[in-house]
């Protein structure tokens, strides 16, 4: 796991000069280029979701991080599917900690 961290940190530097989690949101949306049909998927993800407009952000993050560690150049819905399973587990698990 460690050497795909590393390899994934390395991917980023190359295409961006710096990790994914320096990017602008600017920047972010080129790196992290979406199809119509996977951006529309996001967008009624987000608003189901009642997710913000920095956690749309914060997801397509994840998920370009997510296509890095496993060697994609591109974003795919199921990286994104990955990304908010990862987002709904951190909200029900702060639910479950306020109880």
């Amino acid at each position: 796991m460690q050497q795909q961290v590393i390899a994934a940190q390395e991917i980023q530097l190359e295409r961006q000069q710096c990790l994914n989690h320096a990017l602008s949101p600017k920047q972010l949306e080129i790196v992290a280029k979406l199809n119509e049909n996977d951006h529309d998927f996001l967008v009624a993800a987000m608003e189901k979701l009642s997710l913000s407009h920095r956690a749309y952000h914060r997801t397509l993050r994840l998920a370009r991080t997510i296509a890095d560690l496993n060697g994609d150049l591109g974003l795919n819905r199921e990286h994104l599917l990955e990304a908010l399973s990862y987002r709904a587990l951190d909200a029900l698990l702060t639910q479950l900690r306020a109880l």
